[in-house]
This record gives C-alpha cells, structure tokens and sequence, in this order.
C-alpha cells in the first residue's frame, strides 16, 4: 500500500494519471528535455514550458472570423426574447447597487 501524504497543502493526485495508470503517479514534474506525451491536448500551447507558441497574423484573422460564424450560428438559434435579458441585466445592476457596487449593464437595457 502507497502512503498518501498527510500534509494539509497536498495537491490531490489529477484524475488523468489515475485513469491512465490505475493508480496515482508518484513521480515528480516532468523534466524540461523530457518530450511531450502523445495525447497532449494542446496545439496552442507548449507542453514544456506551458506558454502559448506564437501564431500568425493571418491565422490569428482566420481563428477570429471562424469564432464569429459560430458565435453567429449560436446567435441565430437562440430564441429567447430580448426583454428576458433586459431584465437578468436590470436584476444584476440593482443587487450590485446594493451592495454598494457601480452598474455592469448600465446602458445595455
């Protein structure tokens, strides 16, 4: 039997390495040569190092008009009047009022 650590600032073990492994990893971090694991997710974002790799402008313009078809096509399926929005607004400004807190839909009802 594995002991578990007992210290109160002990991260809990990341639910992929016991799926994957069966049970936790006790290893420590990844070393910095190390290459990254086959399944890593995350195109925009180095493995090692945990910093977004640069991308161009022109993929950065075509990302932005692919997110607005989408958010369009997400638009056009909602069919939830105006007026309901309008008044989750009103409701926000007017309990961040009370609380002594400027509106954050001022002008958008």
């Amino acid at each position: 039997m594995t002991p578990h650590p007992s210290a109160p600032d002990a991260l809990p073990t990341p639910a992929h390495e016991i799926e994957a492994t069966g049970m936790p990893s006790s290893a420590g971090p990844r070393e910095a040569a190390e290459p990254p694991p086959a399944e890593w997710p995350f195109r925009d974002v180095d493995p090692r190092t945990g910093r977004l790799r640069p991308i161009s402008d022109e993929e950065l313009q075509a990302r932005y008009e692919q997110l607005r078809r989408e958010l369009a096509e997400i638009d056009a399926q909602d069919d939830t009047p105006d007026e309901v929005y309008d008044e989750v607004f009103r409701g926000i400004d007017e309990e961040r009022r009370r609380q002594g807190r400027p509106p954050a839909f001022e002008g958008y009802y």
